[in-house]
């Protein structure tokens, strides 16, 4: 029982580290883009350079969360109180999936 509860004290922590660790990444992203936008500017311009490579990258990205979700929905989809709000983060997820996908694509100037 105490090495179960120290190994999801430990899980937790870890957790907790990664989020902060990532955090801390977004945080320092945005400060170098306010403070250096030249730089920004030519990631940008990377960006447009290589959108094939961005495509790969953002649908290897989503074929990951489908697995994941997928796995998880075979977890819990016998568990009558865990479908619903399994259900509607999923559907949020991919609301905001296509939300990103059309701004991304409004900002190439494919949208019109």
């Amino acid at each position: 029982m105490m090495a179960e509860k120290s190994s999801r004290v430990r899980n937790g922590v870890a957790l907790s580290l990664i989020i902060a660790l990532v955090m801390a990444m977004t945080l320092v992203a945005g400060w170098v883009g306010m403070r250096y936008p030249e730089t920004l500017s030519a990631f940008n311009r990377w960006l447009e350079r290589h959108q094939s490579l961005w495509l790969l990258w953002r649908l290897s990205l989503y074929g990951w969360l489908f697995w994941g979700g997928w796995k998880t929905w075979q977890r819990v989809k016998h568990q009558a109180e865990y479908r619903a709000t399994l259900m509607r983060m999923m559907v949020v997820s991919l609301l905001f999936i296509l939300l990103g996908e059309y701004v991304l694509s409004a900002s190439q100037g494919s949208v019109s």
